[in-house]
């Protein structure tokens, strides 16, 4: 297992529908955790700012990554891959 510090931004558009434009909190939560879990499954997040102009989140997080075979195979030469 690997733990990776990754950035991303996240749109803060509603759906379409909506009157305000706007995600409610918890659709905000669900669609930022859906983004951090196609990278690898997030320990911890943070929205650390927000551009109103252009509507959207800068989001931190941590993630785990399970079976990386290039992380085992540095620190293991017999796993590496022969040519």
């Amino acid at each position: 297992m690997q733990t990776k510090l990754i950035t991303m931004t996240v749109s803060l558009g509603g759906e379409t529908g909506e009157e305000s434009g706007q995600m409610r909190s918890d659709q905000l939560r669900s669609h930022i955790q859906t983004q951090l879990s196609a990278h690898g499954t997030p320990l911890r997040w943070a929205i650390t700012a927000i551009d109103p102009i252009h509507q959207i989140a800068h989001v931190e997080a941590v993630i785990t990554i399970e079976g990386n075979d290039r992380l085992e195979s540095d620190l293991r030469p017999d796993l590496k891959p022969h040519s």
